[in-house]
C-alpha cells in the first residue's frame, strides 16, 4: 500500500489474509496520508477500521431463509430441477464518516440518505485486542 497509494486516485481492499482487521491501520497509514478513498470487499468491520466505505452482504438469515425454502419445497413434492435457484443477497452500504473527514472527502448527500451503517470514529490499537 505505501508504494500504491502515492499513484493511485483510490483503492478496493479485497479479502486476503493481509487485510484482517489487525492489520488495518498499517495498512491504512498510507491511505490516509495520501487522503485515498478507500473500498471494501470484506464487509463493515473494515469499514468499522478506517475503510471509507463498503457494501456488503446484510447477515446470513437472508441465506438460510432461502435455503430453507427450497429444501421445504422439495419435501413437499416439488422437483429440485424445478426451484429456482436464483438468490440476490440484500445489500447495505456502511460509511466512516471518520475517515471521510480525515481525507477531505464529502460524502454524496444521496449515499448519506441510502447508507445502512455509519462509523463517526476509527479505534485505535487498543480496541483489536477486545
Amino acid at each position: 500500500m505505501k508504494e500504491l497509494a502515492p499513484r493511485v486516485d483510490a483503492v478496493y481492499i479485497t479479502l486476503g489474509t493481509a487485510h484482517e482487521i489487525k492489520n488495518m491501520p498499517n495498512l491504512l497509514a498510507p491511505v490516509f496520508k495520501y487522503k485515498i478513498p478507500s473500498f471494501s470487499q470484506h464487509s463493515s468491520k473494515h469499514v468499522k477500521h478506517g475503510v471509507l466505505m463498503s457494501i456488503s452482504t446484510a447477515d446470513f438469515k437472508y441465506i438460510g431463509r432461502f435455503q430453507a425454502k427450497v429444501i421445504a419445497k422439495i419435501l413437499n413434492g416439488a422437483r429440485p430441477g424445478d426451484i429456482p435457484q436464483l438468490f440476490e443477497s440484500p445489500q447495505r452500504i456502511v460509511i466512516n464518516m471518520k475517515t471521510a473527514q480525515m481525507i477531505g472527502f464529502e460524502v454524496p448527500t444521496e449515499a448519506l440518505k441510502i447508507a445502512d451503517e455509519f462509523y463517526n470514529e476509527i479505534p485505535g490499537p487498543e480496541a483489536l485486542k477486545k
